[in-house]
């Protein structure tokens, strides 16, 4: 048996889980800020800010109790950062910056896909590398050194959706076939395919 509908929103957006929070959205249907359900004065959990073209660049949640520890205290107040994100002109994240920090806590990198390496709106163009600020905690300011780096590292002449083997062939790059071997980045070296003969 279903439960009991939940308040939303005008346009669909829930308004109240139920259980814990109540969500407050702005003229344009998105998520402003999210509240302890009940409480009053009303306590902040999370808010957000958009720019013109509803791309989310802002976030403010609770990170820390006093600016001095890592410890969150419920509360989501001056002493907790704002963080930033940065979008590249084909609208993917790019980077995070903590309030008005001049160095970035991360940074992302994206494949450009298609012929003119400018990319499109494909899985082909989604994140490949990301360098972090990994020996400062998330809510300090950032330096300019970026200890972690998380990069994916694809091949042209890889397919992923192969079958798992000891071994397999596949027509890599200019026609030259190439033989992977499982769990070794080594390929034994190319040899020419010969022309297929065309049917009369």
């Amino acid at each position: 048996m279903p439960g009991p509908a939940l308040p939303l929103f005008p346009v669909g957006n829930m308004t109240d889980d139920g259980q814990h929070y109540e969500y407050v959205y702005d003229p344009f249907g998105r998520l402003r800020k999210v509240v302890e359900r009940g409480s009053s004065p009303a306590v902040l959990v999370a808010e957000y800010r958009y720019n013109g073209l509803n791309f989310r660049i802002g976030q403010h949640t609770d990170l820390t109790d006093d600016g001095t520890n890592d410890l969150p205290d419920g509360v989501v107040d001056a002493d907790d950062p704002w963080f930033w994100f940065c979008y590249d002109e084909h609208w993917r994240i790019v980077a995070t910056f903590r309030s008005d920090d001049e160095h970035p806590k991360e940074v992302f990198i994206h494949h450009n896909a298609g012929l003119d390496g400018v990319g499109g709106s494909s899985y082909i163009d989604s994140i490949i590398m990301r360098d972090r600020d990994a020996n400062t905690v998330w809510f300090e300011e950032a330096d300019s050194t970026r200890e972690e780096r998380s990069a994916s590292r694809y091949r042209p002449s890889t397919r992923p959706d192969q079958p798992r083997g000891p071994s397999r062939p596949h027509q890599g790059l200019f026609g030259l076939a190439q033989r992977f071997e499982e769990g070794s980045s080594r390929r034994r070296k190319p040899r020419a395919r010969p022309p297929t003969p065309s049917r009369v």
